[in-house]
């Protein structure tokens, strides 16, 4: 399917409804899933550049209610990763900024009307209202925009408001999910520049600490990691008296986990066994794939945590962008070389990021060793 067909499914809906609805969310659906391959719009015989008409109609489209939102933050999520720092992304940028300024969790819209089922606590079965599925795809949203565009420290600091407010507990009872994903989201973003940020981190240590009281899967995970990068990065590091009440937590929380039949199950018992590891021993998880002829594997929390969120942003679409997105090639180093600057000026500041984390690693392994020797 090309552009023009997809602009034109648009422009043939001339009335409101809950039918327009559907067909709304149908059309996102298909354009994602063109964002996804990330050629498909090169290779579908239009000339016309996607990102201007695309970003247009996800500004014009955007609703914070129901499937609809999830949906078209999937979409604004894709575009930032196939548009990289495109100009044309401002107007998105804005309506995204707008709509989480001030977002509470525990206070996200419910929307009965626009929502396939109702949470519990408007009578439901327990399970969260698309609502609160279209806070996580709004959260996720924003820390893709904030790494991929050109503007990051607004987007960071909106997340580290939604993450470290009064009362996180009742954000975590509300939608954990959505929770979890601001901590993941912040700590992604502070990938591009721990240095810059390191007052902010070490402001945040102890409401981190606080939330490894709270017995919720997602939420643990998503803490233990944050804190496992932060422990990295720290030269100083003022956590070595926390490692063992971490791993501990992990420990305790793990007995009582269920047995884990599902993907997701297995995934998050897999994760905490790879986090208290590194607490205990400082060995850091690792993992490889192959892209072409070459073969990438990360080495630190770093690459792991930004592996993770783009498996997330880009699902079955992760490889394709790795082939053919200059950006992935340049942020994973597949290439030789830089091509090119101009948006993907960003893509060459992350390569140096990287090179600075293995300095940094390897003069406080050497630091430890003068230490203990």
């Amino acid at each position: 399917m090309s552009l023009d067909d997809l602009l034109n499914r648009f422009d043939m809906k001339k009335h409101g409804g809950s039918s327009i609805n559907e067909e709304n969310i149908a059309i996102f659906k298909d354009i994602s899933a063109l964002l996804m391959n990330y050629t498909a719009f090169k290779n579908n015989g239009s000339y016309l550049d996607p990102v201007p008409p695309l970003a247009k109609i996800c500004s014009e489209k955007f609703t914070r209610s129901g499937r609809l939102c999830s949906a078209i933050c999937g979409t604004i999520s894709l575009l930032s990763a196939y548009a990289g720092e495109d100009e044309s992304l401002n107007t998105v940028i804005e309506t995204v900024l707008k709509a989480t300024k001030g977002l509470r969790i525990d206070k996200f819209a419910y929307d009965p009307e626009n929502d396939d089922e109702c949470n519990s606590k408007n009578g439901g079965s327990g399970g969260y209202s698309s609502s609160g599925n279209a806070c996580r795809a709004l959260i996720i949203c924003l820390g893709a925009l904030g790494f991929f565009s050109i503007v990051t420290d607004e987007p960071l600091e909106i997340l580290k408001e939604i993450v470290f407010n009064k009362d996180p507990r009742a954000c975590i009872a509300s939608n954990s999910e959505a929770f979890a994903a601001a901590i993941n989201s912040w700590v992604f973003l502070l990938t591009l520049n721990p240095t810059k940020y390191l007052d902010s981190i070490n402001e945040c240590l102890d409401f981190l600490y606080d939330l490894l009281n709270v017995k919720q899967l997602d939420v643990l995970l998503a803490v233990t990691r944050a804190l496992a990068y932060i422990d990295e990065i720290l030269i100083d590091n003022e956590m070595d008296s926390i490692k063992e009440d971490v791993a501990a937590l992990i420990d305790e929380f793990a007995v009582n986990i269920p047995a884990q039949k599902t993907k997701k199950g297995k995934a998050a018992e897999s994760d905490f066994i790879s986090v208290r590891n590194y607490f205990e021993t400082g060995k850091i998880p690792n993992c490889s794939f192959k892209i072409q002829e070459d073969s990438v594997t990360t080495t630190t929390w770093v690459e792991l945590i930004r592996l993770d969120f783009f498996h997330l942003v880009l699902q079955g679409g992760f490889e394709n962008h790795l082939k053919n997105n200059e950006l992935f090639e340049q942020i994973f180093n597949i290439t030789k070389s830089i091509r090119g600057r101009g948006r993907f000026a960003k893509a060459e500041f992350i390569l140096h990021k990287n090179q600075a984390d293995k300095i940094r690693k390897t003069e406080r392994i050497r630091s430890c060793d003068y230490k203990y020797n």
